[in-house]
Formats: C-alpha cells, sequence, structure tokens
C-alpha cells in the first residue's frame, strides 16, 4: 500500500466500526513486515486504536461510520489548516484556525466554519472566517491532549503539610 492508497476515512482522532464495534484511531502507520526472515514487497497499514486494539487493515473488517464527527472538532478547538492550492489566498489561508462551528451535510461530509484574528495593521480586532468541509489531508488537530480520566474518591485535598521527597545528594571524589 502506498500512502496515497489510504482511505480518505482513515485519520488519526477518526471514528472507525471495527468488527461492528465503534473504535476511535490513536495512530496510523505504513509498515514493511518481515516474512520468513524477508522483507516483504509492499507496505501494510496498520491501525492502533484509544481502546488498545492494534491491528493491520482490513477492508472487511474497518468501515466508516458516515456522519460521525471525530471528537477533536469541536467548537473552539484549535485546527491546522494547509491549503495545497498556490495562489495568495491559498497561502493567506495556512496556519492554525480556531473552529466556530461544526455540522454535518446531508452525504455525509463535515462543514467547518474557522476563524482566526485577521493580520491587518490597519484594523487589530479584524476576525477571518472560512468555510470549509473537513479533509483529513489537509486539516489536522493542533494542540489535543488526551482527556484527563475522573478520579473517584475523596473530593477534599489531603490536610497536613506538603513534604517534598527525600533526594539523593552525589559528591564528587
Amino acid at each position: 500500500m502506498l500512502p496515497g492508497e489510504i482511505p480518505s476515512f482513515i485519520f488519526r482522532g477518526a471514528v472507525l466500526s471495527v468488527d461492528g464495534a465503534e473504535q476511535v484511531v490513536k495512530d496510523l502507520s505504513l509498515e514493511r513486515p518481515v516474512v520468513n526472515g524477508r522483507i516483504a514487497r509492499d507496505d501494510v497499514l496498520y491501525l492502533r486504536f484509544k481502546s488498545g486494539l492494534e491491528m493491520e487493515y482490513d477492508a472487511k473488517r474497518v468501515a466508516e461510520i458516515p456522519g460521525r464527527i471525530p471528537d477533536f472538532l469541536k467548537p473552539g478547538e484549535k485546527i491546522f489548516l494547509r491549503e495545497t492550492l498556490t495562489d495568495a489566498f491559498a497561502k493567506a489561508t495556512n496556519g492554525v484556525w480556531q473552529i466556530d462551528s461544526v455540522s454535518a451535510k446531508q452525504d455525509g461530509g463535515i462543514r467547518l466554519v474557522l476563524k482566526r484574528a485577521a493580520d491587518r495593521p490597519d484594523k487589530p480586532n479584524a476576525t477571518a472566517f472560512i468555510s470549509r468541509t473537513f479533509n483529513s489531508d489537509t486539516m489536522s488537530a493542533v494542540g489535543r491532549s488526551e482527556p484527563v480520566p475522573v478520579q473517584a474518591g475523596p473530593t477534599e485535598a489531603p490536610r497536613g503539610p506538603i513534604i517534598a521527597p527525600p533526594t539523593a545528594v552525589f559528591k564528587r571524589k
């Protein structure tokens, strides 16, 4: 498989159906496996999911869930947009944008309205808005961290002084 042959619905953060269950893609990579001590001719697409499942891509087992919006496409989140066109407007749109609104289209696509502060010295408070259909090849999440799991237990902070653990002191001889 070549990088251009990876289906467009497979990207980091995508929600896919694997054997009938929803899985979120954590990472994907093209690797060349070793079979019987020899390197295979073609690269194989490996998928790693947030649930811990790791597998080789198989079109019979992995399917797109139409209309399912990935977790990182929420209003307020930041996204990096990289236009592939060469005109001046496309070059001006390259960079980090904030998602203003997200909507699902009837054909299964995801429509985004993006905003950012315009770089205009004559109008410092100007805001630029653009509308784009989500494309995993030209858009990616920026600075997104994994959600912190909720801890069960007491809600109060422990009382008493906070004592730092002892540290080792090494002396030169």
